[in-house]
């Protein structure tokens, strides 16, 4: 999965998240060796595959960045949810 998602993406660094990544290298290794293996363009390889240090929080704090992202980049309706409030307390 990990070598189809990057001959298609084609990423400079590949982060494994989850409960398994608590192994660290004992899973990293075994997975960079098979993209290696199976990658279809030598370009295409990831300069790292690395195993995320965030834990159990890796996904709270990437969904928490998203919704921080999308109201930075959509001001408009942070604006009308606080004006909404206001006026309703």
């Amino acid at each position: 999965g990990v070598s189809n998602l990057i001959n298609v993406i084609d990423p400079g660094l590949v982060v494994l998240a989850g409960e398994l990544t608590r192994a660290g290298r004992i899973l990293v290794d075994p997975i960079d060796e098979a993209v290696r293996a199976r990658v279809l363009s030598i370009a295409a390889l990831p300069s790292e595959i690395v195993a995320s240090r965030l834990g159990e929080q890796g996904v709270a704090r990437g969904a928490a960045a998203l919704v921080i992202d999308d109201a930075l980049e959509n001001e408009h309706l942070l604006l009308a949810q606080q004006e909404s409030a206001a006026s309703s307390g």
